[in-house]
């Protein structure tokens, strides 16, 4: 806006209707170059969904990849286009630079906290774990394959979750076994299903995202960069009698082979009303005590809410990275001899 030379700004005009001295454009323009600063808010969380339905109980930015008909790209949503018989390699190969740059414009890395919620036995889940920024506080939680799947299953599970231990993610795994376990919906007209299960459980998850971040990071100070999800929803005393129990139980989810003396970390979140913390606080010390002393690192936190007694567990277990990937080993080699660029070498 321009002034006269006595200070007064008018619109424009070529005197001061206030003083009637001529107006000084040259100033007015070079005050043009003062442009005002960017600071966009990126939000706290950033998810992305691959091969599972998005969690709504979710707070911030997600995007969700899946394949289909052609290729599509809009806010929430990255389409491609779907490849006949395409195993994770024909993916990766075709379109990790493509979905890299475009999670780069879209600023994907810039939120504090970032998930990547997948079907690691699916043939996008190679694609997505290779194509994130590289970047601290990265989480990926998977529904992982074990010995009821299939080799190409297992296959495609091993190189996903080696490509993110191997980019210094966090993995988180449930495999899916567990992920049987669980009510897919309470809607009784949609059939229970494994994906339906993961995404319950990211729901839950998602609500204690701060906490679940804080204690992960921390394990990876101390080298522990892999583990366990062992998820309990909508639990009752009244089922298991005494919190102490519910760790008991847990205890036998543990992968084949994997005893509890070789739990690196242990950790559960736990969301229930105010009545029961000191009811799960003593249960976990106990079961840490008698079961898993040996722990390099274990922590009980409480979410109080109000909801009739029931409870959401979420029992974090810190293993080696081999506890895991020996399930999916064979299934992992038999492919990979057949095929050799289904190997976690042919990963750039």
């Amino acid at each position: 806006m321009p002034r006269c030379a006595n200070g007064h700004f008018q619109s424009l005009g070529l005197k001061c209707n206030t003083c009637g001295m001529q107006l000084s454009y040259r100033e007015a323009t070079s005050q043009l170059l003062d442009l005002p600063s960017v600071q966009p808010e990126f939000g706290r969380t950033a998810s992305l969904y691959v091969g599972v339905p998005p969690a709504f109980r979710e707070g911030g930015y997600s995007i969700a990849l899946s394949s289909g008909d052609g290729h599509l790209q809009s806010k929430g949503e990255y389409v491609l286009e779907r490849i006949q018989g395409g195993t994770w390699y024909d993916f990766y190969s075709k379109s990790s630079e493509e979905f890299a740059r475009w999670l780069n414009i879209v600023a994907f890395g810039e939120s504090t906290l970032k998930f990547v919620f997948a079907d690691a036995a699916g043939p996008l889940s190679v694609l997505a774990v290779s194509a994130l920024p590289q970047l601290s506080q990265t989480v990926m939680v998977a529904m992982t394959a074990d010995g009821t799947s299939t080799p190409v299953e297992q296959n495609a599970s091993y190189v996903a979750v080696s490509a993110a231990l191997r980019r210094g993610f966090q993995v988180l795994a449930l495999p899916r076994y567990l992920a049987k376990q669980i009510l897919a919906s309470e809607d009784a007209d949609e059939p229970p299903s494994p994906a339906g299960s993961f995404s319950r459980v990211v729901g839950g998850l998602l609500g204690l995202r701060g906490e679940l971040m804080d204690l992960l990071e921390r394990d990876r100070h101390i080298g522990v960069g892999f583990h366990l999800l062992l998820p309990i929803l909508s639990g009752s005393l009244q089922v298991y009698g005494k919190a102490a129990n519910v760790f008991s139980v847990q205890s036998y989810q543990l992968p084949k082979g994997v005893e509890p003396g070789e739990v690196k970390t242990f950790h559960t979140l736990v969301s229930c009303e105010k009545e029961l913390r000191r009811e799960f606080e003593e249960g976990f010390a106990q079961f840490r005590n008698r079961t898993v002393k040996a722990a390099l690192s274990a922590e009980c936190r409480m979410k109080e809410r109000a909801d009739g007694g029931s409870f959401d567990l979420f029992t974090v277990v810190g293993l080696d990275e081999n506890s895991i990937l020996r399930e999916c080993e064979d299934g992992y080699t038999a492919v990979a001899k057949r095929a050799p660029a289904l190997r976690v070498e042919s990963l750039a």
